[in-house]
């Protein structure tokens, strides 16, 4: 004779996730600004990159959930960079405030 087993029910009960008891859900704006040779870069770019380079600067404003920020490491630690496609944002924070330092194309971006 062979038994079946049943299967064990779980004692853990389900967890709603809900922005009552979930804390990425609340919206934070922080300022976001440009140094000035930022802003002469962001100019100069071509408009289909301007395009996706707003729409990380809009992304920025929501810092610390911001996903795809990697920290830089050496001199430039304390700073961070931002992809999109061959193109990098390079910024920091400052008094609770994102400074958007540099924009360019990843082949001449970390020269100095």
């Amino acid at each position: 004779m062979s038994a079946q087993k049943k299967p064990r029910k779980s004692r853990r009960k389900p967890t709603l996730l809900t922005p009552a008891n979930k804390s990425c859900h609340s919206i934070i704006m922080v300022r976001v600004h440009y140094e000035r040779e930022a802003r002469k870069q962001l100019d100069r770019l071509p408009l289909a990159i301007k395009g996706r380079v707003l729409r990380l600067v809009e992304r920025l404003g929501q810092w610390p959930e911001v996903s795809g920020a990697k920290p830089l490491s050496g001199q430039l630690a304390g700073h961070y960079r931002m992809r999109t496609g061959d193109y990098r944002l390079q910024f920091r924070i400052e008094a609770g405030e994102v400074v958007i330092e540099k924009i360019g194309h990843r082949d001449r971006f970390y020269e100095e």
